[in-house]
């Protein structure tokens, strides 16, 4: 997708303005409205390509953002009119505890509000449609689904966590363990890598459970590393586990390259996808042991089709290719930016992150 044509920015520009507009509300009225604008500007963005992948894609999507909508609206309307208030679920809840909870319908409803909300995010048990709708897309938007699209659901989560949250750390667990599992039987990148978000969308709801700097902080690493895989892989034009021991990987900066990244994605120490790992470790350590396992068994199992794919092609001996064909995707000044960017900030990353602080006391 070329994002230099004028209305491709322009549809770009509405997508982060639902999500800002969203996030910024005050009101559940306005969650929902910053939602619906996100999604007309996201929608023309998926089927951009026109082919019947993309297109089958993006009508999944809009079904289900959808119903996730409709659910949204129906909850917030009722609770709005049983406390005659639109103010956002967790301004209510801390005003009128005692009312909250002693209400039945008035608890059902706000459950409604979390479903949505969880189907729209893509945390297990809602996590079915993730697989599916991302392996039809093209990298670019795979990179804005991953990324960017769980901004507004993952906040507005985390505005109820007071009243939810032994639940949603058992969701968050679940997630890793499923995203872990559903990725070991993958031949497809883009279908392995929307495992490997649902891995660590339960990473960050426990981490926003904990703390919102550390949810914060790992969001931004998922996003910093995503960029730079989702970019190297649309480079490439590699679509299938298969093509990664393919002759196009002929040069050994490529190989470190993308080593590095899904290496740091999986989350190995000492690389820059540990350190968010780390900060949930420290703080579910003494409080939650026993979903802290369930994380990291998760996140065990996900490094292990990681590595799988590290040795699929990092030891293959397919490399007898001429320069011709790499700089038919990566010139040569390019490929060497790259690979020091790439490497500078999976190893630079974790000394910055977590010294940084000790150096201001």
């Amino acid at each position: 997708m070329n994002i230099y044509i004028p209305y491709n920015f322009m549809f770009l520009m509405l997508t982060m303005l639902g999500t800002i507009f969203s996030v910024s509300s005050s009101h559940w009225m306005g969650v929902w409205a910053g939602l619906e604008i996100n999604l007309l500007g996201f929608i023309p963005l998926l089927a951009y390509g026109g082919t019947t992948l993309e297109i089958e894609s993006s009508v999944k999507y809009f079904i289900i953002q959808s119903m996730g909508s409709g659910l949204l609206l129906m909850g917030s309307l009722m609770i709005s009119v049983m406390t005659l208030s639109w103010s956002n679920l967790s301004c209510f809840s801390s005003m009128n505890m005692s009312y909250f909870i002693n209400n039945s319908e008035l608890t059902f409803f706000s459950i409604l509000v979390l479903i949505s909300l969880l189907i729209k995010l893509g945390l297990t048990p809602f996590h079915f449609w993730l697989p599916s709708v991302m392996s039809g897309l093209s990298w670019f938007s795979t990179l804005i689904l991953a990324s960017w699209q769980k901004i507004a659901p993952l906040v507005l989560i985390l505005m109820i966590t007071s009243k939810y949250s032994f639940f949603l750390l058992i969701c968050s667990a679940l997630s890793s363990v499923i995203g872990g599992i559903g990725g070991l039987n993958q031949t497809q990148l883009r279908s392995l890598l929307a495992y490997s978000s649902i891995n660590h969308l339960g990473w960050m709801v426990a981490s926003g459970i904990c703390s919102m700097t550390s949810m914060a902080v790992y969001f931004s690493i998922y996003l910093l590393i995503s960029i730079f895989l989702f970019y190297f892989l649309w480079l490439k034009e590699k679509s299938q586990m298969r093509q990664l021991c393919s002759s196009s990987f002929q040069s050994m900066s490529e190989k470190m390259i993308f080593s590095t990244l899904i290496l740091s994605l999986g989350g190995l120490p000492p690389l820059l996808g540990f350190v968010g790992k780390w900060f949930v470790m420290t703080e579910l350590f003494t409080t939650e042991p026993i979903i802290l396992m369930l994380l990291i068994s998760g996140s065990l199992i996900s490094l292990f089709y990681y590595l799988l794919l590290f040795f699929s092609f990092f030891f293959s001996n397919n490399s007898k290719t001429t320069d011709s064909l790499t700089k038919k995707h990566i010139s040569l000044p390019m490929s060497t930016y790259f690979m020091v960017a790439s490497i500078s900030m999976n190893f630079s990353g974790p000394i910055i992150i977590l010294w940084a602080p000790l150096l201001t006391l």
